[in-house]
């Protein structure tokens, strides 16, 4: 039973896998969901007797409130905010190679498209769609053409610019100092001098 509600339960592999799966250990998923107390309690499948719609929620109310259940729910709530850093961290990793793609990386020394399994994830992310029509000449000569779409790098920076709430116009220090961070995190590049 306790294998079928890890396999069911939202929490992160190596939490499941360290602490036995509780009724509160649900309780805290349901409720990180979307902070509802009352609906927490009722997919976890808490509800025991219930005369009126106030008596569920003091009973709601009342679980979270318990001590182990608060402690429980601090504890997921770091494992989610870790998860969902790793996140945002692995988009803004898509939106930089995005935007700062250089066409040239497609090719080899000698000007020629490199095929998809000679190009690195780096360099692969900023594709959007690849087309290739086969040509037959009057002369039964076969040709194939190559359409190679990139994605648009003005968005991704946009979204970059968000991402890092970056204001548009002038840029000051502390956000230099955050895109210097990102650019680091993401590719150990920095950006220009700082004064």
């Amino acid at each position: 039973m306790n294998e079928l509600i890890k396999k069911e339960s939202n929490l992160p592999a190596t939490a499941a896998d360290n602490l036995p799966v509780t009724e509160i250990d649900i309780f805290c998923q349901e409720y990180i969901k979307d902070f509802d107390e009352v609906k927490a309690f009722q997919r976890a499948g808490l509800v025991t007797q219930v005369h009126s719609r106030s008596d569920l929620e003091w009973q709601a109310v009342r679980y979270l409130n318990r001590e182990d259940v608060d402690a429980r729910l601090q504890e997921v709530l770091k494992l989610h905010s870790k998860t969902e850093e790793e996140a945002k961290f692995r988009i803004a990793r898509e939106l930089y190679r995005i935007a700062f793609s250089n066409i040239k990386d497609l090719q080899d020394e000698f000007g020629n498209y490199k095929t998809i399994d000679q190009m690195p994830a780096a360099v692969t992310a900023c594709i959007q769609h690849i087309e290739v029509t086969e040509y037959k000449s009057p002369f039964d000569q076969r040709a194939k053409v190559t359409k190679i779409t990139l994605h648009d790098k003005k968005d991704a920076m946009k979204q970059i610019a968000a991402l890092l709430n970056l204001s548009q116009g002038q840029i000051n220090v502390g956000q230099v100092d955050t895109l210097n961070v990102f650019l680091q995190q993401i590719d150990g590049k920095s950006f220009g001098p700082r004064s």
